[in-house]
């Protein structure tokens, strides 16, 4: 949405539109809590590496970094997701469009290559009419657009000391891009690799991660677009978690039985897609069809897992603007297919080597069907009514090889129907109102599924189906308001209150403590207010800032045994804070960034918690330009005032292990390079 027209000179103007809601659409008709990170807030001064260097300042949105590359980052909206043990669930990831999430919900971001992203959009809260399972939230990332030039460039190079302060090649990231375009073609290409000694003991890890795309445009109304993505990332050490005393006085420390088991992950994966995108007048259309394959050799305490993907699908969407009965009107729909393919081994952990005997043998198929159609009709000049809805079909099945325990095979189906309604009101070009109704299901992934718990006094585990677990439904009420207060002071306002069904919530057994096993909460509410605040104090000097309130609660814990009801669900803090000073003059960018987090249980029975903690970062960044070559060296400084906190945790762990500590004080420097007419 823009300023009052008189001071279109001074406001920096925000995206005016969105393609997270799949379709090109205004802001300011967007009856939804959405929210953009444009290209300096992912990639200036920062080491690219991490969602939660990029999502600080978007309210709902909890980005914890673990500092263990083999799990990734811990990521929640409202609350979905925060209980993942490993990569991110409950939430849908995007990249230019093709679904980093699999069809069982789960996604790994091994191949995410942030330093050539050029903008972020967020959908806070339950989008399961457009994107169906697992859309507690969407993350939808895009690619830099290549400059207007046949051809430009940029070399980085970032070296850290990781928070040990005693060398700054414990981090080395560089990264070169080249792209442009010509006629009426275009291209980009990076290539990145990273090299961390990780902070942690027995946490160091390397990426290497190619990122492209090539894209023609026939006539003046179609654009045919070729995407490729390979990424390799050999190691990741996992330093497990720690029990507070541990991570107070040597949060450095690995857990000796991950250094012993070997823990750590070895994955590679590439994903093509061809995207195919036609205007015809106030229509569009799009399809995407794209196939992947990742490998994985994961050692794990308490077994080893191998495992070979193979996923695609097919995305088809048409969005129309017109008239209907006189009344302006809009309509996107479409229809998503996605498969995926799992040859699954695992091993009894003998030291780290395949000695161990095996365990499973199997192969998981899971296939997914979604159409969908989502309308706004304008009631009056400055009213308009949406609705929406979507049907899913998502089927599991396991073929079991490994008969020495019996034949775990076995067959899931798995349907939904979610729909939405909204009301949106423009008052004029300063402000926006927005209230809704909205749905989100979300089944349970193909590792939560496979992995039955082990009956009391047995040991672990037999596979199988989780027969027991059922899908996560919600039900939101959310209203809105979004604009501008002033002519520097814009504004992001969301109130919700959502109810949740079925809550897929993790637990641990003393027969194997590292792993997790999953049921269903009875009922459960989540209520919150995020509000995000953007004010340009002077024509050089910017103000930002996002405040969450968040609260979770058990109406009914699904356990006829325990009383956790009134209890707040774990993982999740009641208030997050994160403001930013932004300074802009003469060739030179400083920031300082402070984020403060509340005190919040870790544990079902909210009998243990992690401490509050405030951290605050510093950034700064020159640039200049000798006669084509540009210079921008900029440093950062992690944790300034060297803060003794814990970053994320692991929910109800075996032993009080829940803290995953995060680095004191830690440098940052780096220098970019751009050729030729790049961004800077």
């Amino acid at each position: 949405m823009g300023p009052p027209a008189d001071s279109a000179r001074v406001v920096p103007l925000p995206a005016l539109q969105v393609t997270v809601t799949r379709q090109l659409q205004p802001l300011r008709q967007v009856a939804r809590a959405v929210s953009a990170v444009s290209a300096p807030d992912i990639q200036d001064a920062r080491a690219t590496l991490g969602l939660d260097e990029s999502l600080a300042l978007v309210p709902g949105v909890l980005a914890a970094n673990r500092y263990n590359v083999s799990l990734g980052t811990r990521i929640a909206i409202r609350g979905f997701g925060s209980r993942a043990a490993f990569g991110v669930r409950g939430v849908r990831i995007l990249v230019d469009g093709i679904p980093l999430t699999n069809a069982d919900g789960q996604a790994k971001l091994t191949n995410l290559d942030l330093g050539s992203a050029g903008r972020i959009e967020v959908i806070r809260g339950p989008a399961s009419t457009l994107y169906g399972n697992a859309a507690g939230g969407v993350i939808s990332v895009r690619t830099e657009a290549p400059p207007a030039v046949p051809l430009a460039g940029e070399a980085r190079l970032i070296v850290g000391d990781e928070g040990d302060g005693t060398s700054l090649g414990n981090l080395t990231k560089w990264q070169v891009k080249a792209g442009g375009q010509a006629g009426r073609a275009e291209y980009l290409g990076s290539y990145a690799r990273t090299d961390a000694a990780g902070f942690r003991e027995y946490s160091r890890a390397r990426t290497e991660v190619f990122n492209g795309s090539v894209a023609l445009a026939p006539d003046t109304s179609s654009t045919l677009r070729l995407l490729l993505n390979v990424a390799s990332q050999p190691l990741a050490q996992n330093p497990g978690s720690l029990p507070l005393d541990s991570a107070r006085l040597r949060p450095r420390a690995a857990w000796p039985a991950n250094t012993a088991a070997g823990a750590a992950e070895d994955a590679s994966q590439a994903q093509a897609g061809l995207a195919y995108d036609r205007r015809l007048g106030p229509s569009r259309i799009e399809l995407l069809a794209y196939g992947a394959n990742r490998t994985v050799d994961n050692p794990l305490t308490f077994s080893i897992v191998d495992l070979n993907r193979h996923a695609g699908g097919v995305r088809s969407t048409i969005s129309l603007d017109g008239a209907l009965a006189g009344r302006a009107a809009s309509l996107v729909a479409g229809m998503d297919l996605e498969a995926q393919r799992d040859a699954r081994h695992e091993f009894v952990n003998a030291g780290g080597a395949r000695r161990g005997a095996t365990t499973r043998d199997q192969i998981d198929r899971v296939s997914a069907f979604g159409p969908f159609a989502e309308a706004q009709l304008a009631l009056a000049p400055r009213l308009r009514l949406g609705a929406g809805v979507r049907y899913d079909d998502v089927r599991f099945a396991t073929d079991d090889r490994y008969l020495a325990d019996g034949d775990n095979s076995g067959q899931r189906a798995l349907a939904a129907v979610s729909p939405r309604a909204s009301l949106l009101f423009n008052a004029g070009d300063a402000a926006s109102f927005y209230a809704s109704l909205a749905t989100s299901f979300q089944t349970p992934t193909t590792t939560e599924l496979i992995n039955a718990p082990p009956a009391p006094g047995q040991p672990c585990c037999a596979g199988g189906f989780n027969t027991d677990l059922r899908p996560e439904h919600a039900l939101s009420y959310e209203i809105g308001a979004r604009g501008w207060l002033a002519p520097r002071l814009r504004y992001d306002l969301a109130l919700y209150t959502m109810g949740v069904r079925d809550e897929i919530v993790s637990y641990r057994v003393p027969q194997v403590p590292d792993r997790d096993f999953y049921r269903n909460a009875g009922r459960s509410r989540h209520q919150g207010v995020e509000l995000g605040l953007e004010a340009l104090l002077t024509p050089f000097l910017q103000l930002a800032g996002a405040y969450t309130v968040s609260r979770f609660t058990f109406i009914d814990d699904g356990l006829p045994g325990h009383a956790y009801e009134g209890n707040r669900l774990p993982g999740i803090p009641p208030q997050q804070l994160v403001g930013r000073l932004t300074l802009r003059a003469a060739g030179l960018d400083a920031q300082a960034e402070a984020q403060h987090v509340a005190r919040f249980f870790v544990d079902d029975a909210n009998t243990a918690s992690n401490p509050a903690y405030t951290v605050v970062e510093l950034r700064l960044q020159a640039r200049r330009r000798l006669q084509g070559l540009g210079l921008a060296p900029f440093a950062a400084l992690g944790n300034a005032f060297d803060a003794r906190y814990n970053a994320s945790v692991v929910i109800n762990a075996v032993g009080g292990r829940y803290y995953e500590p995060a680095p004191g004080r830690h440098l940052l420097l780096g220098l970019d390079v751009p050729i030729g007419d790049w961004r800077h």
